[in-house]
């Protein structure tokens, strides 16, 4: 579960960081290119570029770690539990609930035990 957090708070830097370097970016684009400043101008233009064509990938990754996080506490202890009790829960559909187990599997979130589902820890790999 920490690396699932750690994760949600690196999408959501880079997001915000991509925001703020489109909001300064963009006038700061405009003040040097009447100054006729090419080397600011164009590493300006980079940030702008990023910060559009970055951020909206970087808060889905991040709207997609939140929700896995809403839906590991539940599958922690989940023995004999269909998707769509544990989608019922936190208010998703059963083909959410398995995409998001099937994705902290993948990404060792969660391991699997004997008959049920343990939360990993840290440093455990996935075998």
């Amino acid at each position: 579960m920490e690396r699932a957090l750690a994760m949600k708070r690196v999408w959501l830097l880079l997001g915000v960081f991509s925001a703020v370097s489109v909001a300064v970016g963009a006038p700061l684009m405009a003040i040097s290119a009447l100054k006729l400043q090419y080397v600011p101008l164009a590493i300006l233009t980079l940030f702008v570029l990023h910060g559009v064509w970055g951020m909206p990938f970087y808060f889905i990754a991040y709207s997609r770690e939140r929700a896995t996080l809403r839906l590991l506490p539940y599958i922690s202890g989940a023995v004999g539990v269909s998707y769509g009790e544990l989608g019922a829960r936190v208010g998703m559909t059963a083909e959410g609930a398995r995409r998001i187990a099937e994705r902290a599997l993948k990404k060792g979130y969660i391991t699997l035990g004997k008959n049920r589902l343990i939360l990993a820890k840290n440093g455990d790999k996935i075998s």
